[in-house]
């Protein structure tokens, strides 16, 4: 999904403020279109890929955001087996009504 060097992101987005600003929109409609189709989502195995794109979203975010990493982890430590939407439920909701402020989105 993205593959960006920080330090090159730093020092081109310092010399560009425009190219900066287009990136960070892109991360913004992508996170904003994963947390949609995550929080309408029935099937386990699809929850489960939406939750390792927003681990890359959110990892190339400035900053440390352990509490939503944390979220994530624990909705991903659940079985792969279990059939019980549920079980995934709470941890979407957490992760859905998390303050996109917190992000920096």
């Amino acid at each position: 999904m993205y593959s960006l060097n920080k330090y090159i992101f730093e020092e081109v987005c310092d010399n560009n403020m425009e190219l900066y600003n287009d990136i960070m929109e892109t991360i913004r409609c992508d996170y904003n279109e994963i947390i949609d189709k995550m929080a309408h989502e029935l099937c386990i195995p699809e929850i489960r890929q939406l939750v390792h794109k927003l681990v890359g979203v959110i990892l190339i975010l400035e900053g440390k955001n352990y509490e939503i990493m944390y979220y994530l982890k624990l909705l991903l430590n659940i079985d792969k087996t279990a059939t019980n939407l549920k079980h995934y439920q709470t941890y979407i909701k957490m992760i859905t009504d998390y303050d996109k402020s917190f992000l920096g989105l």
